[in-house]
């Protein structure tokens, strides 16, 4: 299996721009409007430096072991619905059809890997191999996790895997209250690689999150233009609003 849907990846770009391909790695629990946003900012952003090819959605897999994570499968289902519409924002099952979870830069490096012999023409120059670039976007609360020190000790992000995750790029958007810059002035491995680290302040501020969808469903409240119609309906007619792990606990 692919890391990489082609369907509607744009195998041409620009002159002088860099093929790349956007990659969001998250719960997903459910897929709202931000997730689908932050791909469309990115793309705006970058159309002068870069050659979007495509964006990917990639659902982390269940043994992930994050408590509010809907099924698999449910959640594949509502990624591909919420991407239905784009021309080119797709979802990747790689991540989910592995035994286990997979950290974030083994799907970027499987992404890359599956990337490398896919031709992409650059302006009027022959298709070439191996020239397309896989950046990862995330939020500013993400970035800042970082440098993140596990209770033992250990490092929740290996510094090697940091390393190569910055080389390649990350797009960040930079949610309110957080300010890019200095999560980045107070990191040694960020501040070495600052160049590489695109940071996008939205033009629509748009603070919905799964945790506020999942909120809002159980209540039996409207989440009604937080989430693409599809979804809306896919977890209304699959009962999602019945998990017991998506019910907000009692004070």
């Amino acid at each position: 299996m692919t890391s990489v849907p082609l369907g509607k990846l744009s195998l041409e770009v620009g002159a002088g721009k860099i093929p790349t391909l956007i990659v969001s790695c998250g719960s997903f629990s459910p897929p709202t409007f931000l997730h689908l946003r932050i791909f469309e900012e990115a793309k705006d952003f970058l159309c002068n430096e870069l050659g979007i090819i495509g964006g990917i959605i990639s659902p982390v897999h269940q043994a992930y072991g994050k408590s509010s994570l809907a099924p698999m499968k449910d959640r594949l289902e509502m990624c591909k619905l919420a991407t239905q519409d784009s021309s080119w924002i797709s979802v990747s099952s790689w991540e989910a059809s592995q035994e286990g979870w997979s950290r974030t830069y083994d799907v970027l490096q499987q992404m890359k890997k599956d990337l490398a012999n896919i031709a992409v023409t650059i302006g009027n120059d022959p298709p070439i191999k191996g020239a397309i670039k896989t950046m990862l976007i995330c939020g500013s609360d993400l970035l800042a996790t970082f440098d993140t020190k596990l209770p033992d000790g250990s490092d929740l992000w290996a510094m090697e895997h940091r390393k190569l995750i910055l080389t390649e790029g990350v797009i960040v958007l930079e949610r309110e209250g957080d300010c890019t810059a200095d999560i980045i002035k107070h990191s040694e491995v960020l501040s070495a690689y600052k160049q590489n680290i695109r940071c996008i302040h939205p033009k629509v501020v748009n603070t919905v999150s799964s945790t506020i969808v999942r909120e809002l469903v159980t209540e039996n409240k409207s989440i009604k233009y937080l989430v693409p119609a599809l979804v809306e309906k896919y977890i209304f007619d699959n009962e999602l609003n019945h998990l017991p792990n998506w019910k907000c606990p009692t004070t």
